[in-house]
């Protein structure tokens, strides 16, 4: 008669508990990382040598503790490390990190999202780790590899807008790591995205220009940004709605050749290059007289925008008018702007939730669109 397999444990505790404790120290290890898959219960049962049963009742264990998810038909999923006891040297808790990488983030744009992130990441018990890069590739993947030696359960992402997709984002969607973006879309590659129905909210920025008796309205925006998802679907809600008020579609009379790609100018050319856009501006209002309605796809733009116009001088006709996406709250100008206010807040709120959805093993729908307004 052959000799069965020594089982690896002493039978000093049950052996559901003997495996449940060696697992768990691989996952406070990091051979189990947060948001890994761990090894089936059939699977389980063959590397410990015991019964199926027995590997279940230590996955159960883990899973009412609070360290794995498990899922019909995805699997079983680690959910969070043990946090260390305190000690003398150090009393702190480490949570789990939910890692974030935006652009960048002004009074009009990103703070109120930030915030949203924020306190979402807390309320689940989660750390947010922060990570700015400024319209740069580079700075993209640097920040990406930062917070994955954190050891981030998941990452929440506004991508930089270039030519080509960034191979560290890649790689991760092919490693099913858990990724939502937010404000924009990668085409083509099968990631969830929560945004603002931006083509939608541009078509009704431009009817109110149109219902306010303008004949011909300009998207006006830096050419670099039309490599984004979100300024791609503006523009082509300001073509939808020329198209029903019969008006001319023409994207000539856009003003694209701008240098700021909504506020970011490069350090130290600031004030030479915004005075560039706004003679650039100038040049195409005195040019182009019969153009009286401005669609801004960004505050920034719209402040260039409404700069020109001033120094323009009163028109002869009807007066020019500005809208716009993001202005800040409680903004006080001469003349207000109309503008479409993202739910920022709620955006990041959704994105927190989706995420940890991810972390969990769970499907999330591709496009979620969260409720903006119009304020005039």
């Amino acid at each position: 008669m052959s000799k069965s397999k020594p089982n690896p444990f002493q039978q000093k505790q049950p052996l559901y508990m003997q495996i449940y404790t060696d697992l768990l120290r691989k996952i406070n290890s990091g051979d189990f990382p947060v948001g890994s898959k761990l090894p089936s219960e059939q699977e389980t049962a063959q590397n410990y040598h015991v019964s199926r049963i027995t590997s279940k009742k230590a996955m159960d264990t883990l899973a009412a503790n609070g360290y794995i998810s498990r899922t019909p038909g995805r699997g079983t999923f680690v959910l969070k490390q043990e946090r260390p006891k305190p000690t003398e040297s150090s009393t702190s808790k480490r949570l789990p990190i939910i890692g974030v990488v935006i652009e960048k983030f002004s009074v009009s744009f990103g703070g109120e999202l930030i915030l949203g992130i924020e306190r979402e990441c807390r309320r689940f018990g989660y750390t947010m780790a922060l990570r700015c890069t400024y319209h740069d590739e580079k700075e993209e993947e640097r920040a990406i590899d930062e917070l994955m030696e954190l050891g981030v359960a998941g990452l929440i992402v506004m991508c930089v807008y270039t030519e080509t997709y960034n191979t560290r984002i890649l790689k991760l969607v092919l490693d099913d790591f858990p990724i939502i973006l937010v404000d924009r879309v990668m085409s083509g590659i099968p990631l969830s995205c929560v945004c603002t129905n931006n083509k939608k909210a541009a078509e009704e920025l431009a009817d109110i220009l149109f219902e306010k008796g303008h004949e011909q309205i300009a998207f006006v925006v830096a050419q670099k940004s039309f490599l984004t998802s979100t300024v791609g679907e503006r523009a082509d809600g300001v073509i939808e709605s020329c198209v029903r008020h019969g008006k001319s579609a023409n994207r000539s009379d856009w003003v694209v050749d701008l240098n700021n790609p909504d506020g970011n100018y490069p350090p130290g050319n600031l004030e030479s290059l915004r005075r560039a856009d706004i003679d650039t501006l100038k040049h195409f209002m005195l040019t182009h007289k019969e153009i009286t309605g401005y669609m801004a796809a960004s505050y920034d733009v719209a402040m260039l925008v409404m700069q020109a116009d001033r120094e323009c001088g009163p028109p002869q006709g009807k007066q020019r008018q500005v809208v716009c996406f993001d202005a800040p709250e409680g903004t006080s100008i001469t003349n207000p702007l109309i503008h479409v206010r993202q739910n920022q807040q709620e955006m990041g709120r959704l994105a927190v939730k989706q995420l940890i959805d991810r972390i969990s093993g769970k499907q999330t729908p591709r496009i979620t669109y969260v409720d903006y307004k119009i304020v005039k």
